[in-house]
């Protein structure tokens, strides 16, 4: 496959931002996929994608003779400062009652599934932005001490793993947008899920009709 040029200004990442997730809806081959209204995760402190990926060489005559790499699911680790309790309970597909108490039975869960989004920024406010198709989230456990007399704050943390989607076989989509290039990024958000990018999506830093935008 040839090197095909992406018109990019190179130039380090600086922050991580706009991380949303989309419930996915509709995933059944041969009919196109659905996913709900965006959630914007606020407060993102740290995002780490890992894919699962193996090379596998098919040898003779004492050398490689072709190769091919095989992937499996993509890990995604996401830390933030706080995470709602009703995101949490969302995302273990827990219910919760007209109180507002979570509830949480014995047996099997069934966690939403969920695409997410999130931006990878750099200091001229172009974006790299990351779309995953097709996951579940774990969120971490209860952890607590003390106050003592120095304030430390705490952070909130969860885990997924991503896969392609059964309808169609895509797991993942990536571009590089050009600072305030909303109808790009528009674009993108429609290819990936379906809609075009809520306003909690325009990244921060980007000016759109003269509107100053943050997240």
């Amino acid at each position: 496959m040839a090197l095909k040029q992406i018109e990019e200004k190179a130039g380090s990442f600086v922050n991580i931002s706009g991380f949303h997730l989309t419930e996915l809806t509709t995933d059944e081959p041969g009919k196109a996929p659905a996913y709900g209204d965006y959630v914007h995760v606020r407060g993102a402190q740290e995002i780490k994608v890992d894919p699962e990926q193996e090379l596998i060489e098919n040898w003779g005559d004492g050398e490689v003779q072709e190769s091919a790499v095989s992937q499996g699911k993509t890990k995604v680790d996401m830390q933030a400062f706080a995470l709602k309790l009703e995101l949490r309970a969302w995302l273990q597909g827990l219910e919760v009652n007209e109180d507002g108490v979570v509830l949480k039975k014995g047996g099997t869960l069934n966690p939403a599934v969920v695409g997410c989004s999130f931006y990878k920024e750099k200091k001229n406010k172009d974006v790299e932005i990351v779309a995953l198709t097709r996951g579940t989230f774990q969120i971490g456990g209860d952890d607590g001490k003390t106050a003592e007399n120095k304030t430390d704050f705490g952070n909130a943390s969860m885990n997924g793993e991503f896969s392609q989607r059964l309808s169609d076989g895509m797991a993942e989509y990536r571009a590089v947008i050009k600072k305030d290039d909303k109808a790009a990024l528009d674009k993108f958000y429609t290819l990936a899920f379906g809609k075009p990018l809520p306003d909690t999506a325009l990244p921060k830093g980007w000016t759109v009709a003269g509107t100053p935008a943050g997240v």
